[in-house]
């Protein structure tokens, strides 16, 4: 199962299931292990957040999700100034790269 079904089904769940968001918001981490099988190691945070009618909640992916390094032939291109070169990006922030782009 991949982090994107995951958190669709997460998702789907904790606007039908009450009890299941409260202990979701209050231990992330035990709730995805014991409903979806998931285990993260303990350096990593999980953290959920409500948004509410006066609050707007954006999430920012890592630098190092967002930068990946280019290609020899990518390298090659912009040390001649040969042709045009675009960066890759990680799924799912193409997308958004692509609206702001």
């Amino acid at each position: 199962m991949t982090d994107s079904t995951i958190n669709q089904q997460v998702l789907a769940r904790a606007i039908k299931d009450t009890t299941f968001r409260q202990a979701l918001v209050s231990n992330p981490k035990a709730v995805l292990a014991r409903e979806f099988n998931t285990h993260y190691p303990e350096n990593v945070t999980i953290r959920v957040l409500e948004d509410t009618s006066t609050t707007f909640t954006l999430v920012l992916p890592s630098q190092e999700t967002m930068m990946q390094e280019l290609s020899d032939a990518d390298l090659e291109a912009v040390a001649g100034a040969q042709g045009q070169v675009t960066a890759s990006c990680t799924q799912p922030y193409c997308d958004a790269i692509k609206t702001i782009a």
